[in-house]
């Protein structure tokens, strides 16, 4: 029953989160602060203190929202990179974190932008007839 509780109590801390103090030694490179991303990224970050058991995670709506999906983990010390598809995820602004049982660390906001640009019909385009041909 102990360890079911506690089971219980690890899954509420990473799926709700905590407020918790930053993981030293840990931070992210890659994404930069407000940068757009689409497609499959490369989530770069550091360890330097070398902590294991460490999970990512992303948030929807920014680093200010609740809510946390995790990514991948628990993973160990020597992980300090991963590719993460963005397309299946709704455009908008995101915020990732490396968090433990204790602490945790939050990458800046960023934006996911999937949707492809659209080109509409030119307002004023050229019109080519026998007098003006030549132009």
């Amino acid at each position: 029953m102990k360890k079911l509780f506690l089971s219980f109590l690890v899954l509420g801390f990473l799926m709700f989160g905590v407020s918790a103090a930053p993981i030293s030694g840990v931070d992210f490179n890659y994404p930069s602060p407000n940068e757009n991303v689409s497609g499959t990224i490369l989530i770069d970050w550091y360890n330097t203190n070398g902590y294991p058991g460490l999970y990512l995670q992303y948030r929807e709506n920014g680093c200010g929202s609740s809510g946390w999906s995790t990514i991948v983990g628990p993973f160990n010390e020597d992980k300090k990179t991963h590719s993460w598809n963005t397309a299946s995820l709704s455009d908008g602004v995101y915020c990732l974190r490396i968090i433990n049982l204790n602490e945790s660390t939050e990458s800046q906001n960023f934006t996911i932008d999937n949707t492809d640009p659209v080109i509409g019909d030119f307002i004023g385009a050229p019109y080519f007839n026998e007098t003006n041909k030549d132009i």
